[in-house]
């Protein structure tokens, strides 16, 4: 049992090098930063000198640089206004749109949202936009006039995403970029050919990219066979190559990776042209560098020097990876050449570090840091020339300046310089008259792909960006960001928090980064928890046992808990129910003290807790990851919460001679029924909630689930929570039903079925005695509806994850797709190839997407759903239940229909199956009444690029949480607030301000101060 977890590792990952490059990423930006900036200052650069050339770079490029229509319109509304993210929006979205009527309704409505009275922009176009504007929001039902009907805006529009899509993409195919390319090259222009491509999102979709990069092989070949003296170069994105590239799932991908990309790389030596490895988010970055290392190590490519390799200078570690790769190349005797980029994933960073609770940013966030990273690569490069050989990749010329002063005083132009086609003509051309080899940098792909593309290069740019898609403003272009960093008080953007700060008021919870190969290596070096089950109850030999099996294998024994008898169980009722006015007086500040505690505890037990969250609850390692980092922020918030409402009373106003306070007080005695799903965090959710606000609590499991929960309460314990306060009993429904009429409980908290609520209710009701509240929390017939405006891609991703993560088995995922006719063949094709290429099997296994069923009892019902559509609908397709799936799991293949009537769904489908209703736009109104009228009302999503479909079906749906271009599942703690309405439950929501509130008694105190002499009624004639 002491490889509990299987994930994948090499020896290569165990390098020093490597680990380097780890912990610099993980060091303070602050402290990164000192070292950057003495490496910089070594480098004895003279930034008068750099400004001269930036400036005669300016004079010599704003003679010949002529003003393209998309320079004029981002110059008239640049990309930080309303208008220019606007234009930005079309020129995505457009390309994409499946019809013209869909184009012209997104583009009235991005007319209507825009201010376009520019004096700065061509007057024809502010005055047509302006005009076009004024009809579309003050006229709606007026006709437009004749030379703006519908077919000729349609027409109008045509014409527009053509010339913004030919502006960037050189061509929309492979076939048809052969003439041009050739022209290219006779000229003699170096080509680095891009096949545009987002990740892909099956196996179907990996191949074809990858059949693709073949044929753009093969082209580049015969493009050498003709022009022997050119090098011509292929760059390839490897997360376009296989959905899978990530290092979770390298035990089972990393080989069919390795042999698309192998194959790929002896095509290349074959034809004799160049291949370079595009640089990708983070936390690609080890799977990356597994790859690169294979490569370099494989004698069938021994001769072959034509690799390349791209470093983004933001990255913390960005001058040691150089280090490594220079080290790598001179133990295996090969080159490489290195594209400098200043990075593409800016944004994705920051977000993910602060999701998962990081405890640094792999980058700068700085710009000024990343430009003094950029030039200690440019050092870096210089130092291995001999074995890396330098290309730089950007189109900002202060940038450019300082690489030129820097290699014009070694006296030394074997570089390169890089610019994007459609972009830096002006630029290229000076760079050769200073004797520097250029090469040009070209995307090919349809209008549909371009939009990925060219945002990533928007944010690569950086601190350049405005000059990247507008003519540059002369005047404010200056290179010097050491002087701009010494006027910083922070050597950090102080308006970015740190990832653990990022609520500033309290703590988030810390997190694990699976793509770090160290931190798989920790969870190998730890042994499964051999704990003692809480003993709350006497140890008799007679008292009867509730055995746990493992989902995952039913032959798997996790642990057995005793359960109690009637005797025990009045025992423990009584005796929790007598402590509750000692509990209540205790100041909340130390009922604070314990929960933090608590908090702390549940960390540093994080592996036993992983453990038992895949072994008892099935969940996969990423879902139990955040669901112990759920528990931690429910202590955190709820924390907080507590000292913000019980610390002293509420002042209420009154007239003058009269003190009025509202007080806060516990209930008494609460019972917590929590569910199997989330067997730790509502567990503790729950509980926490109703100890912080002056309450007792028996708290009583699910019966699947109660090894995690009592292991949680011994946690408790340890943090100083007297055991009178709380109290655990493990057990089936009939015990959770005894709990509840107890005559001393005064508060009941349940989450689970819509059913088990409702007997909890009528027990309740019918029980004698003051009325007791319930905060119920149930499921819903979730939906999502996917419109033709919506980003499809980023809708597939969003559908797999909210149907299919843990299985289906969370309340908020989704049990309903909504899918506009127009798009419901390329979505559903799309969404097919996703599904077909999910891993089902054992949750402990680092690649598992989708774990087991938790009973047998479960599994029937859903095989009883697959019946009735597979009867009434059809059945599109379903995921492989994989090799590690036990014979004795409860495993249940994922499963997408195709169904004619959302009346086929009558009740909450608990599981991996997702009905799929295509419908016309006229018929999206009486689809959702039908929806809503089921009485459910939970989550809902909504996919589209229309702020009008977000405006209205928000403000319309009946629900707790309503999710816009998003997954719908993974409500974070304060941010996302949860819990539904209707059948899906009372409220109010979990993590949210309200929720401490339900838990209290509340008393108002009012003393007439004047009976006794108040000494501010002396006071009252102002003296």
């Amino acid at each position: 049992m002491n490889a509990y977890f299987q994930f994948y590792t090499s020896a290569y990952v165990s390098r020093a090098s490597r680990k380097k490059m780890r912990q610099l990423a993980a060091l303070p930006e602050a402290k990164r930063a000192t070292e950057l900036i003495s490496s910089f200052q070594k480098l004895d650069l003279s930034v008068p000198e750099i400004n001269n050339r930036l400036n005669s770079m300016l004079k010599s490029i704003g003679l010949h640089q002529k003003r393209s229509l998309a320079e004029a319109l981002t110059k008239a509304y640049p990309l930080n206004r309303t208008e220019g993210l606007l234009l930005l929006r079309l020129a995505e979205a457009l390309p994409r749109m499946p019809n013209d009527e869909t184009a012209l309704l997104l583009f009235k409505e991005a007319i209507r949202r825009g201010n376009w009275h520019n004096t700065d922009s061509n007057q024809w176009t502010s005055y047509l936009l302006s005009k076009l504007k004024f009809l579309l929001t003050h006229c709606p039902s007026l006709p437009l006039p004749s030379f703006l009907t519908d077919a000729v805006l349609k027409t109008f529009l045509r014409i527009v995403t053509k010339v913004l899509v030919n502006i960037f993409v050189f061509a929309p195919d492979i076939e048809s970029s052969q003439k041009k390319l050739l022209g290219l090259v006779a000229k003699g222009i170096p080509i680095s050919l891009d096949l545009l491509g987002e990740d892909a999102l099956g196996s179907r979709d990996g191949t074809r990219h990858w059949e693709n990069c073949h044929k753009v092989i093969e082209l580049l070949g015969m493009i050498k066979a003709s022009f022997p003296r050119s090098d011509p170069e292929i760059s390839v994105k490897l997360s376009a190559l296989d959905s899978k590239y990530e290092l979770p799932y390298g035990r089972i991908s990393f080989e069919r990776i390795y042999s698309k990309l192998k194959s790929l790389c002896l095509s290349a030596y074959e034809k004799d042209i160049s291949l370079c490895i595009d640089a990708e988010q983070y936390f690609r970055f080890e799977f990356s560098l597994e790859l690169l290392e294979s490569l370099l190590s494989d004698r069938d490519l021994e001769g072959y020097n034509r690799l390349g390799f791209v470093v983004q200078s933001y990255l913390k570690n960005s001058e040691s990876l150089i280090d490594y790769l220079g080290e790598l190349c001179k133990e295996k005797k090969r080159k490489l050449s290195i594209r400098l980029v200043k990075g593409a994933y800016w944004d994705h960073e920051i977000i993910r570090s602060q999701s998962l609770g990081l405890a640094q940013y792999p980058v700068y966030t700085l710009k000024e840091l990343t430009e003094l990273s950029y030039m200690a690569c440019v050092s870096k490069l210089y130092e291995h020339r001999e074995l890396l050989s330098t290309r730089i990749a950007t189109h900002n010329p202060a940038t450019i300046a300082a690489v030129l002063e820097f290699y014009s005083s070694r006296k030394e132009n074997r570089i390169e310089f890089q610019r994007l086609y459609g972009l830096g003509e002006a630029v290229e051309n000076y760079l050769k008259t200073q004797g520097f080899s250029t090469r040009v940098y070209i995307p090919i792909g349809t209008g549909k792909e371009l939009f990925g593309y060219l945002a990533r290069r928007l944010i690569e740019n950086g601190a350049g960006l405005d000059a990247f898609v507008a003519p540059f403003d002369f005047d404010k272009l200056y290179w010097n960001p050491l002087q701009k960093l010494q006027k910083r008080e922070h050597l950090e953007n102080t308006k970015i928090p740190l990832p653990p700060f990022l609520y500033r008021d309290r703590e988030n919870a810390p997190g694990c980064d699976l793509s770090n190969p160290e931190v798989w290596e920790e969870f190998g070096r730890r042994k499964p928890p051999f704990f003692s089950p809480l003993q709350v109850f006497s140890k008799n030999a007679t008292t009867s046992r509730l055995r746990v099996l493992s989902p995952a294998n039913s032959k798997e024994v996790v642990g057995e808990v005793p359960l109690p008898s009637d005797a025990e169980m009045e025992k423990v009722l009584s005796n929790t129910a007598s402590f509750a006015l000692e509990w209540d007086r205790l100041p909340v500040e130390q009922r604070v003290e314990m929960v933090q505690r608590l908090a702390k505890e549940i960390w540093e037990y994080r592996h036993d807790f992983l453990y038992l969250l895949c072994a008892e609850a099935g969940k996969t390692i990423p879902n139990a990851l955040a669901e112990i980092r759920e528990a931690i922020d429910f202590c955190h918030y709820y924390s907080k919460e507590a000292l913000r409402l019980f610390s002293k009373p509420i002042l209420l106003p009154g007239p003058m001679g009269e003190e009025n306070k509202l007080h806060y007080h516990g209930r008494s005695l609460w019972v917590c029924i929590s569910p199997w799903n989330f067997p730790l965090s509502i567990f503790l959710g729950q509980l926490v909630a109703a100890l912080l606000t002056g309450n007792v609590v028996v708290a009583k499991p699910a019966e699947e689930t109660p090894l995690i929960a009592l292991l949680a309460t011994e946690l408790a314990y340890k943090a100083g929570i007297p055991k009178e306060a709380l109290s655990v009993v493990a057990g089936d429904g009939q015990i959770g039903q005894k709990l509840i009429l107890h005559p001393s409980v005064r508060g009941v908290a349940f989450t689970g079925s819509f059913e088990t609520a409702k007997i909890i209710a009528r027990c309740l009701s019918q029980k004698e005695g003051p009325i007791v509240p319930l905060i119920a929390e149930t499921g819903g017939i979730n939906g999502m509806v996917v419109d033709a405006t919506a980003a499809i891609e980023r809708a597939v991703k969003d559908i797999i994850h909210s149907a299919f993560n843990h299985a289906g088995q969370r309340c908020s995922s989704l049990r309903v797709l909504l899918v506009q006719k127009e798009i419901s063949k390329q979505l559903l094709s799309m969404l097919s190839d996703a599904l077909e290429d999910m891993f089902v099997g054992d949750p402990r296994y680092s690649e598992t997407d989708v774990g087991p069923i938790i009973s047998p009892s479960q599994l029937e019902t859903l095989n009883q759903f697959s019946h009735l559509f597979r009867t009434h609908g059809h059945l599109l397709t379903q995921a492989p239940i994989g090799k590690t799936a036990s014979a004795y799991g409860y495993y249940f293949a994922p499963q997408l229909f195709e169904i004619p009537s959302i009346d086929l769904i009558d009740r909450e489908i608990f599981g991996p199956i997702l009905p799929v209703i295509s419908f016309s736009k006229d018929e999206l109104r009486r689809l959702l009444s039908k929806l809503y009228q089921k009485g459910y009302g939970l989550t809902m999503g909504l996919q589209t690029r229309l702020d009008s479909e977000i405006e209205r079906l928000s403000s319309e749906a009946p629900v707790g949480n309503f999710y816009v271009n998003r997954s719908m599942i993974g409500a974070t703690v304060e941010s996302q607030p949860f819990g539904g309405e209707g059948l899906s439950g009372t409220g109010p929501k979990a993590g949210g301000p309200n929720y401490l509130l339900r838990f209290v008694y509340e008393r108002v105190s009012t003393i007439n101060t004047a009976a006794l002499g108040d000494p501010s009624l002396y006071f009252l004639d102002g003296s």
